[in-house]
């Protein structure tokens, strides 16, 4: 058992690392991405919270656009490559949407390498299913923005929620049999599971910005 929780640990730690790193040359930093997106509004956009909020609705749409091909282009293979196509979609998926988290973090002004923000980020990995994560512990989910919860947990429930996340991930990658068999489909598993994956990374998305963003 205790071997289980360590790899589903190790797992979380995993995909916020690369998250927040990118995996160059292939994916930039969450903070490079952040600064590449925020430049293009302008300097005064640092100090405006609506436009903050356009920086990250451009952000959703594009992380969701690059999250789709990435899911079509690792179904192409059809039911030949099926083992090996789904193993690298979820890796592939887990990572963009987490860079996508860290860099919406980032935006608004959090501290990336902070241990309650990265639990935040692991967090909204698992989109709409976050507050369930904190419900079950006990952690009643009741402001606007969730990081001002999360920033009052202590380290060993945090070590917890990571643990449970991980373990929520692996268990929905194990669910996911009908769209896994449609995979194994040439073309129209591209289809499939390139939008599966885009819009799970909206909802993401939409997650992080709910957890991250101050309140008016």
């Amino acid at each position: 058992m205790e071997g289980n929780d360590s790899k589903l640990i190790k797992l979380a730690k995993m995909i916020v690392e690369l998250g927040i790193d990118g995996v160059p040359p292939v994916l930039e930093s969450s903070i490079d991405t952040a600064h590449r997106f925020m430049y293009r509004y302008g300097d005064e956009c640092w100090y405006d919270l609506n436009c903050k909020d356009s920086v990250v609705k451009t952000l959703i749409k594009r992380r969701c656009m690059e999250n789709f091909l990435t899911g079509a282009v690792t179904s192409l293979g059809g039911i030949l490559t099926l083992p090996f196509n789904i193993t690298g979609s979820l890796a592939a998926s887990w990572v963009i949407q987490s860079n996508l988290s860290a860099s919406i973090a980032y935006v608004y002004d959090h501290d990336l390498y902070d241990e309650h923000i990265r639990t935040a980020l692991l967090l909204s990995v698992l989109g709409d299913s976050a507050s369930k994560v904190l419900k079950d512990i006990g952690v009643k989910v009741t402001e606007k923005a969730l990081y001002r919860i999360i920033s009052k947990i202590p380290g060993k429930l945090l070590i917890e929620i990571n643990k449970r996340v991980g373990f929520r991930l692996v268990t929905k990658a194990g669910e996911k049999g009908v769209i896994n068999l449609a995979r194994g489909i040439p073309i129209v598993g591209a289809l499939v599971g390139g939008t599966v994956d885009g819009l799970l990374c909206r909802q993401v998305g939409k997650t992080a910005q709910w957890i991250f963003r101050p309140s008016d």
